[in-house]
């Protein structure tokens, strides 16, 4: 799953919109951390965006069970 989402960002992460890429970054940030990999790029990443607060209010709904997901986000 990692390399398929590695993938994905690499080849549409430009062009999506940032809620979508902001929640491909969770998704990798947290199977890093299971897994025992570095987070540091795609914590990186995620903390760079602009996120409105409709965005984060969308990631914080979908992905609210994550453990860490209020670190990770970028504050405003």
């Amino acid at each position: 799953m990692a390399r398929a989402l590695k993938s994905a960002l690499r080849r549409h992460g430009a062009d999506a919109a940032l809620a979508e890429r902001a929640i491909a970054l969770c998704h990798l940030i947290d199977l890093a951390t299971v897994l025992g990999e570095p987070t540091g790029p795609w914590l990186a990443d995620l903390r760079a965006l602009e996120l409105a607060q409709d965005d984060r209010k969308r990631i914080e709904s979908e992905l609210g069970h994550l453990t860490g997901l209020q670190e990770w986000l970028p504050s405003r």
